[in-house]
């Protein structure tokens, strides 16, 4: 499904709601709603854990919010430990300078080794794995926003991740169905250059997206009367016109049957044998879900 990766944002919407309440709730205690986080994420961590069951789907634990709320909870977590260390002092001391040092650059190569090498069927992230990359993904923040004149708030303000981080809410919504309807079958690519080209048309699309859509709306922008309309009818179009690309079939290749092979076996050209019979990509796998 071009939508698949929309369940994240389902598990957003749904804290959304419940954390302002608890929030409100426990205003003034904010070691109480740390230990909300704190508990909550276990038990998240938990029931992930259980949900999860080697060599069947993954599908439950991976979509469900009782057992992904945890990577969000970690980041209220966060924020509380460093609203408190920022309400006592804009200096680090050298004890914590050190461990926000180590465990940051823990985190990112916990988080690099999971991109290399983790599956979204690897037992080891549902039990604790996926917890472990958030922890890690949270030392890389705290570091960067405590310790403002570090090396590693130094490399993340570099333009080009600056950047990337400027579009990174539309890069995620629209990668997904870009990457489905840019296949081999309908550009004749493979490898390293389709790649290039579908990271290409997301970031330009995103690029577009913040402009004329994201931005406009986070500042007050209205769209002017006349204009309303045109534009509900025009993404309501794009969306309609996007679901058929993305779905439609490609051409089935003609082919023929090799009498010559040891057992007959259905042939095609290369290129388009490649294309009919590829396995459908599966949905990316979150390293960490976003805190703020």
């Amino acid at each position: 499904s071009p939508l698949e990766h929309m369940w994240s944002l389902g598990v957003e919407e749904q804290f959304y709601v419940m954390w302002p309440l608890l929030a409100f709730a426990l205003r003034g205690a904010p070691w109480r709603l740390a230990a909300v986080a704190l508990t909550g994420a276990l038990a998240s961590v938990g029931a992930m854990a259980v949900a999860y069951t080697p060599g069947a789907s993954s599908g439950r634990a991976y979509f469900g919010t009782d057992a992904r709320v945890h990577v969000v909870l970690i980041g209220c977590l966060l924020a509380v430990l460093v609203h408190r260390l920022r309400s006592r002092s804009d200096d680090v001391d050298s004890p914590t300078r050190a461990a926000l040092h180590i465990g940051s650059l823990s985190g990112l190569v916990l988080v690099g080794g999971a991109i290399l090498t983790a599956g979204g069927d690897s037992t080891w992230l549902y039990r604790g794995g996926f917890a472990l990359v958030a922890i890690g993904t949270a030392f890389v923040i705290a570091d960067a926003v405590l310790i403002r004149n570090g090396p590693l708030a130094w490399v993340l303000s570099a333009l080009p991740l600056r950047a990337l981080g400027w579009i990174s809410y539309g890069a995620y919504l629209y990668h997904w169905p870009i990457f489905l309807w840019l296949s081999e079958a309908r550009t004749g690519l493979g490898g390293v250059p389709l790649a290039l080209l579908r990271v290409a048309v997301s970031l330009a699309l995103a690029e577009v997206s913040v402009r004329l859509l994201e931005e406009p709306i986070r500042h007050g922008s209205r769209l002017r009367r006349r204009a309303a309309p045109l534009a509900f009818v025009a993404a309501a179009a794009g969306v309609a016109v996007a679901l058929v690309v993305v779905t439609a079939s490609p051409p089935v290749p003609e082919v023929s049957i090799d009498l010559t092979a040891e057992s007959p076996r259905l042939v095609a050209p290369p290129s388009s044998l490649l294309s009919s019979f590829a396995p459908t990509p599966a949905p990316p796998v979150p390293t960490a879900t976003p805190i703020s």
